[in-house]
């Protein structure tokens, strides 16, 4: 047999580099400013996780962060415009009592088994929640008086 050479080593590029952290996503566009926050809570820090519609209105809610003391959390079964809420139905509201409330604790409007169940009071209007297409949006307002919209279900 003839002796062969080795083949000869083909030129190849450098590997392309893998990202060492993962990927960002762009905030969601949101139809009210999420200015400051109100006191640091913004979107997605509480979340509505049972309705309970049509008498007993039960609505329960999972803080998803600390929640500082003397926030007024707004809830309502107003629709929302785009801009403002309309005034057709109702608003209650909620002052968060000293010491705040703690990152994971469930509490809620209606129930005496939720924590705050009867605290909250009418700020304006009626509301009612109707098994036939009611909307509950949280919200706190900014300092400057801006809608925080926190969680809607």
């Amino acid at each position: 047999p003839v002796p062969t050479s080795p083949p000869t080593p083909v030129p190849t590029s450098p590997p392309t580099p893998v990202p060492t952290s993962p990927p960002t996503l762009a905030p969601f566009a949101s139809p009210s400013p999420l200015l400051a926050g109100c006191n640091g809570l913004d979107a997605g820090d509480i979340m509505i996780i049972l309705v309970n519609s049509d008498n007993p209105d039960v609505v329960a809610l999972a803080a998803l962060s600390d929640i500082p003391e003397g926030i007024d959390l707004y809830m309502t079964d107003n629709a929302w415009t785009g801009s403002s809420f309309r005034t057709n139905e109702g608003t209650k509201k909620l002052t968060v009592p000293s010491g705040g409330i703690s990152a994971g604790t469930i509490f809620g409007y209606g129930d005496t088994d939720l924590y705050y169940g009867n605290d909250w009071v009418t700020e304006s209007g009626s509301f009612a929640l109707s098994a036939s297409g009611d909307t509950v949006l949280l919200y706190c307002l900014s300092d400057a008086n801006n809608y925080v919209h926190l969680a809607a279900f």
